[in-house]
């Protein structure tokens, strides 16, 4: 019942307490599907926490790893999820951004190459609990695969 925008510590970073309870969601997840597998019956991710999921890494995750010395690579990456509205564009140059499919205007620039899949599979491929197979890649394999090493395994 914290203010949202109240300030709280997290791993040396001072973040808000909405954006806290973000990363637990998507963490919690995410442990709940290795619990799964554990089990051999992983399910599928809920499509509204791993869309924030993959929002919170291609907005905030990816961003910090090129400050931090990660080098982008030259293409423009768009990442269509197959059962919610969102998509995100990662440039080459500059920041991400997210839009509605279904109101998007393509400014991407051309040549890009398309990743798609649902966003249980999107975040789980991007956090290496699930194969590429399961991902479409429109356009360059080397592109899409580069753009997830820039996101370090953890």
């Amino acid at each position: 019942s914290a203010d949202p925008t109240r300030l709280v510590w997290l791993f040396g970073a001072t973040i808000t307490a909405s954006e806290l309870a973000r990363r637990a969601a998507v963490e919690l997840a995410l442990h709940r599907w290795d619990a799964e597998l554990a089990l051999r019956a992983p399910g599928h991710l809920d499509a509204d926490v791993a869309t924030d999921g993959l929002d919170e890494l291609i907005t905030c995750f990816i961003p910090l790893q090129l400050t931090l010395g990660a080098v982008a690579p030259d293409g423009t990456l768009l990442v269509e999820t197959t059962d919610t509205p969102k998509r995100w564009s990662l440039p080459p140059h500059g920041e991400p951004t997210v839009d509605d499919i279904a109101t998007a205007t393509d400014a991407a620039p051309a040549p890009r190459t398309v990743l798609a899949g649902s966003a249980s599979d999107l975040l789980l491929a991007a956090y290496r609990r699930v194969p590429w197979d399961r991902l479409t890649v429109d356009g360059s394999q080397q592109l899409a695969r580069s753009w997830l090493e820039v996101f370090p395994e953890n």
